[in-house]
């Protein structure tokens, strides 16, 4: 009886998921493309504050400990979530909900292009080892906290046409439920941002400044 019902949830979550990976998906080739039209101003600009970072890591002066580094992702992490849930709690917030999603997909699209297209092969590795690890969980939190406040805000649409609505207290605790599950992963991304990206950057980082 249990697993039916989680898998109807699941089928009923499909035509949210597929709105919120769309909106995903647009910020990343969005903002990949946006990397690629720069002017040469904003391009040099952007290319010496990457040089400087780089140079900070091969000679440590940017070096910050593991924890702090943590702490301060996660706390970003958080709020951001902690957004999402109070947009979805009020109801009316879908429009911004996927507006949220949409620009952590566009920053991470920009992120990734500008290295690739400033530095090619060596910007990809880059990437590869210091953006995208952490993302790997942190973009599926986001993503599945932004499906959760959808269909609690579509559940709660719904309440005004059922004759025996589900009490309200079981929705918001459901929905609570939900986003802290997305807060776990968030955790594992901070703990990957903060004690693995920064070493296996620091591997090409060498090579990759000038």
């Amino acid at each position: 009886m249990l697993k039916d019902t989680i898998e109807r949830h699941l089928r009923g979550q499909i035509p949210l998921c597929a709105v919120v990976l769309t909106l995903l998906v647009l910020g990343v080739i969005l903002g990949s493309s946006a990397a690629t039209v720069l002017d040469a101003e904003e391009r040099a600009e952007l290319a010496a504050h990457l040089q400087v970072f780089l140079r900070g890591l091969v000679d440590g002066r940017l070096r910050t400990e593991p924890a702090e580094a943590l702490s301060a992702t996660y706390r970003q992490n958080l709020q951001t979530l902690g957004f999402i849930w109070l947009l979805g709690l009020t109801g009316i917030g879908a429009p911004v909900v996927g507006a949220v999603v949409f620009l952590r997909g566009l920053v991470l699209g920009f992120t990734v292009g500008f290295l690739v297209e400033e530095m090619g092969t060596m910007g990809l590795l880059l990437a590869a080892l210091g953006v995208l690890p952490q993302n790997l969980l942190a973009l599926p939190a986001i993503a599945g906290s932004a499906v959760a406040a959808l269909a609690y805000s579509l559940r709660l649409l719904r309440r005004r046409t059922e004759s025996r609505p589900r009490p309200l207290l079981e929705e918001i605790l459901a929905y609570t439920f939900a986003v802290l599950l997305m807060a776990g992963l968030l955790l594992g991304a901070g703990l990957i941002e903060a004690y693995l990206s920064p070493g296996l950057m620091r591997l090409v980082a060498g090579h990759a400044s000038r």
